[in-house]
């Protein structure tokens, strides 16, 4: 015997305006590069799922594993594996359940819902007249409550039935026509996607339906979609058939016994759970965390359970959980979390079976803080220090200190990076002090002293810069040649001044200065950096003169300066002769 599938498209469109801008710009930031959808809008949220269930985005061709809780947009399609299970909530507050091996796809139309189910079946809770369509027809027209819509993939056509009206059913062909059929056998219990729970190794459960023919009928009960695997067949009467049969996920249908006049039911699916407690091993058992700053995210593991809803992870500092501190709800069998508190607390997880909650053993968690050593103060030199050649003379090197609060080894680096990655000195050290008393190349330098963390990392606190200055001295003042010391030029004589000194071994250059003075006044009349050994001058009024100069070594320093001073004039004219007035005629 062979089940009749359903198949088809039902395709769920749902418009509403306003869709969240941060949930279009998440979207957008984590699938901009996978996705070639156009909408973008929220569409609902996966709220809960068992087994694998899958997830695409547009028309991308990737599928891609999805979880509880995570967000769902237009033109997403989900898909069930074998034996799986999902549960979606739209953004209008309407809920889907998806059975096994289902594939829909969301979309969007106009201000319209729409649901296309390209295989599989699915079951709409009770709100489905809220504007929900099937391949363009109103769901409602399918009846009151919830509607269940399955795929016949042999005939290629949708079947709905509503739980408040089990007269009818909707048959939409693949080219969105729309009969209405009357239901001659109806299916009433297991509801569509039921879950039966049981505790032992078998469980009883009652099929019922109802039966207009009033012909006898065969029930066919099936471990796959397809009957192939037929595990009970019984023909009878009656309208309820109570079976026992193990744990699992099965299909069932009703026939009518007329040869002449058949008629079959839709196929159901339903599923036996038994309720086991969670299993957490003693190998994945955390029962204690080590922490230094902050408590790390660890993942907590239990044993999958098949027919689960969800799982509830918990956090309590009692063992009898009469104080719940955090907990969080998933649908696989492991969470990370960091959200446990520090010091002595309890972890357990409770299995949902319907409404039933089935909890795990108690596991005693201890959360401690791991004392470090601490890495030193700093002391000396200060941040921004300047070390010029007379400190480096007068202290012979470069002293630097810091606090070492214990005997534990510490690290000291000397490094032209800030980030350290290339240290010039580093050495492990236990006392508190070092001298540098190399000369190194003027610039920025940095300094610091580490300790070692409990991963045997060297872990620095705090980086000081400091500046060194060029640790050579300065060079010696140029020898004067002219003009000496008391030297009086007679500009009379000589119209040019001329100013020569002696070249210094090293220069870059020289500083020369030309002062006039005026009792106490002083006036600067050249300060000019020269590159050879003369400065020239014409024009020099008689007075007082000061000249300076000094030598300027590859960094610019200056020697000290040699002075002289020195005078200026301009000698004696002749005194013309005298004329007598008489003589002129």
């Amino acid at each position: 015997m062979k089940r009749q599938l359903v198949s088809g498209f039902i395709v769920l469109f749902i418009s509403f305006g306003g869709a969240g801008v941060c949930g279009y710009l998440l979207y957008r930031d984590i699938y901009f590069n996978k996705s070639t959808t156009d909408g973008l809008e929220i569409a609902g949220k996966l709220t809960e799922k068992a087994q694998v269930v899958k997830r695409k985005l547009g028309e991308n061709m990737v599928w891609d594993l999805i979880d509880a809780n995570e967000t769902l947009y237009w033109n997403d399609s989900v898909q069930t594996s074998e034996q799986a299970k999902a549960s979606i909530e739209l953004s209008n507050g309407n809920k889907i359940s998806i059975g096994e091996q289902s594939l829909i796809v969301l979309e969007k139309d106009n201000d319209s819902l729409s649901l296309k189910l390209k295989s599989g079946q699915l079951v709409v809770a009770d709100g489905a007249s809220s504007g929900i369509l099937i391949n363009g027809i109103d769901l409602a027209k399918a009846g009151s409550g919830s509607v269940s819509l399955q795929v016949d993939e042999l005939q290629g056509r949708v079947l709905a039935t509503a739980s408040g009206d089990d007269t009818k059913q909707l048959v939409i062909d693949k080219d969105g026509n729309v009969i209405e059929q009357e239901l001659k056998i109806a299916l009433v219990l297991p509801e569509p996607l039921g879950q039966v729970f049981t505790e032992s190794a078998k469980a009883e459960i009652k099929l019922v339906w109802k039966n207009r023919t009033k012909k006898p009928v065969e029930v066919f009960i099936s471990k796959d979609r397809e009957f192939k695997k037929i595990v009970f067949q019984q023909k009878t009467s009656a309208l309820t058939l109570d079976i026992t049969t193990q744990p699992g996920l099965y299909y069932w249908l009703v026939r009518s016994t007329d040869t002449k006049d058949p008629f079959v039911s839709q196929a159901r699916s339903f599923q036996i759970v038994k309720v086991v407690e969670p299993q957490v091993s003693a190998a994945t058992a955390v029962k204690k965390i080590m922490f230094r700053k902050e408590i790390p995210t660890t993942e907590f593991t239990w044993s999958p359970i098949n027919g689960v809803n969800k799982y509830t992870f918990q956090f309590s500092q009692s063992e009898k959980f009469d104080d719940i501190y955090y907990q969080e709800d998933t649908s696989t069998n492991s969470i990370k979390t960091s959200k446990m508190q520090s010091g002595e607390s309890f972890w357990r997880v409770l299995a949902h079976y319907g409404e039933r909650k089935v909890a795990s053993k108690v596991i005693a968690l201890s959360v401690e803080k791991l004392q470090e050593a601490m890495p030193p103060d700093l002391l000396f030199p200060d941040a921004g220090f300047k070390v010029t050649f007379d400190f480096f003379e007068q202290t012979r090197g470069v002293a630097f200190r810091w606090s070492a609060k214990n005997t534990d080894p510490h690290r000291f680096v000397f490094s032209r990076d800030e980030k350290l990655r290339d240290e010039l000195i580093g050495f492990e050290t236990s006392a508190s002090e070092t001298v540098i008393k190399e000369t190194y190349p003027p610039g920025t330098y940095y300094w610091t002293v580490g300790y070692k963390n409990l991963d045997g990392d060297w872990k620095y606190k705090d980086v000081r810069k400091i500046e060194l200055g060029p640790l050579v001295p300065l060079l010696e003042p140029p020898g004067i040649l002219m003009p000496q010391a008391g030297a009086d030029l007679d500009l009379l004589k000589s119209p040019k001044v001329r100013w020569e000194w002696k070249e210094v071994q090293g220069a870059r250059g020289y500083k020369f200065k030309l002062i006039r003075l005026d009792g106490e006044k002083e006036k600067v009349l050249l300060d000019d950096v020269v590159k050879g050994l003369t400065k020239e001058e014409t024009d020099l009024p008689d007075g007082q003169y000061r000249w300076q100069v000094s030598s300027l070594d590859e960094f610019g320093r200056e020697s000290k300066p040699i002075i002289r001073d020195f005078s200026i004039s301009h000698g004696q004219t002749l005194e013309a002769p005298d004329f007598e007035m008489s003589e002129v005629q």
